[in-house]
């Protein structure tokens, strides 16, 4: 099963960012997808984001047709649909990751067992959903084109209920009950490597040349010691940074016509003041004036991250390959090392400070809401508090462990 469809991101003459499914054989966007995002995706004001992961579940939908010889179109001439056993090979096929659709067709004539890699429970739903949303688009499309009146609209669309009903009612649970392997940040020692191998004289660091080591050391410092998302990170510009007073403003700049970069970094949390310490506003500023402006392309931008040899903006792969090659070169960082894990370690770190301080539950809920961008009544911050509260409650725990087994002895 060779994949016949690529998701690609257009730049249009606006700015805007649109994600389309393109047809490999013919070389042009799926017509009907492409409506579908525009009807009901990009109608909706979705992010760009939100309406690319929509296209990367369709493509999936779409494989799975293609694997089964399902032609939607035909069925819908006879008023028929997915019938049921197709339905639940549908909700199989959408719990295996885009690398595993591919790797399927390698091992097809393989005979020893294995055991394919599948996507969290809730990415299964929201495909599901997703796809049954795109059904629903399809049916009512051929419907408009029928009487109303007529035996064969009826029958379509008793099909149409029959089969999107059965497709939800078994989406899997989108709930994670389990707490073993959710992302959290890293733990001490971990944190304090990871600072001493990226310090740009560090004998250790896994990068050449000078500017790779001053940019990557300052991108690590970015991350671990303000907890920006790598959107946000990348979206910096050099006059958001107002080095007088050692503060940063996080913009979110949707649509940007002047980021050449055609998948942009999407901010997607509130834009926000934060203050810098003095070493990291030193750092930052020695950057911009000894080693960026050295490079061609940064005097066109005022994007604060750029890429060596060019001075253009820094990509979001980029940005990941940088995390790939620190897992790569020492098996000391976890295999899930990234920039998002850094996130989850700023909120560990906010969390500590926080009981230090002996600041009130209420008022740590608002100031972290309001440094992580987040709304007040959110509630995200249960997300990033994964190891903070499970060490405090395994301090609880052996506590009472402690007190039971005294209590016994006296």
């Amino acid at each position: 099963m060779q994949a016949s469809y690529s998701v690609r991101l257009l730049k249009l003459s606006s700015g805007e960012r649109f994600p389309v499914l393109l047809d490999l054989e013919s070389g042009l966007p799926d017509f009907s997808v492409t409506s579908f995002s525009l009807i009901h995706l990009r109608g909706r004001n979705l992010a760009v984001n939100t309406i690319r992961n929509s296209v990367y579940h369709l493509k999936v939908f779409l494989t799975f047709l293609i694997s089964r010889k399902i032609d939607l179109r035909q069925r819908m001439v006879k008023s028929d649909l997915l019938f049921d056993f197709e339905i639940q090979d549908l909700v199989d096929f959408c719990k295996l990751n885009l690398g595993e659709l591919n790797k399927r067709q390698a091992l097809s004539n393989v005979k020893f067992p294995y055991v394919p890699d599948s996507v969290i429970s809730a990415s299964a739903a929201n495909r599901i959903r997703l796809i049954a949303e795109y059904l629903n688009f399809l049916v009512v499309t051929e419907l408009v084109k029928l009487d109303s009146s007529s035996q064969k609209f009826r029958k379509l669309d008793a099909v149409k209920k029959l089969c999107i009903d059965s497709l939800l009612a078994r989406a899997p649970d989108g709930g994670n009950r389990n707490f073993i392997n959710q992302r959290q940040g890293l733990d001490e020692l971990v944190a304090k490597k990871l600072l001493a191998v990226t310090s740009r004289s560090s004998s250790e660091n896994p990068w050449k040349g000078t500017f790779v080591r001053v940019r990557n050391e300052l991108i690590i410092r970015w991350l671990y010691a303000l907890g920006l998302r790598r959107a946000e990170l990348l979206n910096v510009k050099v006059s958001d940074i107002d080095f007088r007073q050692e503060k940063v403003t996080v913009f979110r700049r949707p649509d940007e016509l002047s980021d050449p970069r055609i998948n942009a970094p999407n901010v997607k949390t509130a834009g926000r003041i934060i203050p810098l310490s003095s070493d990291l506003c030193r750092m930052t500023y020695e950057y911009v004036l000894n080693v960026r402006r050295l490079l061609p392309l940064a005097s066109k931008h005022e994007y604060l991250i750029v890429a060596d040899k060019t001075g253009a903006p820094l990509s979001i792969d980029a940005l990941n390959k940088l995390f790939m090659q620190l897992r790569r070169f020492n098996s000391f960082f976890p295999s899930d090392l990234t920039c998002h894990v850094l996130r989850h370690t700023w909120n560990d770190n906010f969390s500590v400070s926080m009981d230090a301080s002996g600041v009130s539950e209420a008022d740590e809920r608002k100031m972290r809401s309001y440094l992580m961008g987040w709304s007040e009544f959110s509630g995200t911050a249960a997300q990033y508090t994964r190891r903070h509260v499970r060490k405090k409650a395994n301090q609880v725990s052996l506590a009472m462990q402690n007190k039971i087994l005294n209590d016994k002895n006296e």
